[in-house]
């Protein structure tokens, strides 16, 4: 009778002190915070006979590589696992039309994703550098996208990724801060020939 008191106890204990337990609660999708440096520092980068500009001090940028008609060099952004893809092509292989349709065709792949495409034309008169820039906006692949010429000889073609899942909301403060890069790569783009 005893120990009939003593397990009748013991399993009203147990079950006391498994009914204590907090209802499981699903917890909400949290987005990514990452944090950007509040300042932009910028490094004079050349790509011998071809063209130079200042990159950001946060990325390294990679020794240019010729493929087919073109010069390829990427800019990394390492901590965000983003790359700035660059291609250049000199006129006398190519002509314009098509490279500016190309860049033009290449911005807009991503309309299916994209809430909207906002082009920017540019123009530096005194450098001799025009262009356009394409901000691509949701969540597509690529957030920026930019061609810059001398309409005779010269022809850059620039676009922004990242080696992640794009979700804008927790992209928006990298996104937005490559793109003030891209904007001084732009701005100091110079012409070698």
């Amino acid at each position: 009778m005893k120990r009939t008191k003593i397990s009748i106890f013991i399993l009203l204990l147990l079950t006391v002190m498994a009914s204590c337990k907090d209802n499981p609660v699903p917890r909400q999708r949290g987005i990514l915070r990452i944090d950007v440096p509040s300042d932009h520092v910028y490094k004079e980068t050349t790509v011998p006979t071809l063209f130079s500009f200042e990159s950001s001090d946060y990325a390294s940028v990679t020794d240019p590589k010729k493929k087919g008609s073109g010069t390829w060099l990427n800019i990394n952004y390492p901590e965000w696992k983003g790359r700035i893809y660059l291609t250049y092509f000199t006129l006398n292989d190519t002509s314009l039309q098509p490279l500016t349709e190309d860049a033009r065709r290449f911005a807009y792949k991503h309309a299916v994703l994209a809430t909207s495409i906002d082009e920017s034309v540019f123009g530096f008169a005194d450098k001799n550098v025009y262009g356009m820039l394409y901000d691509i906006g949701g969540n597509a692949a690529s957030a920026v996208q930019f061609f810059a010429t001398d309409s005779t000889n010269n022809f850059l073609l620039g676009s922004l990724y990242f080696n992640a899942v794009p979700d804008r909301d927790s992209l928006n403060p990298v996104i937005n801060y490559v793109r003030q890069d891209v904007l001084h790569l732009i701005e100091t783009l110079n012409w070698e020939n």
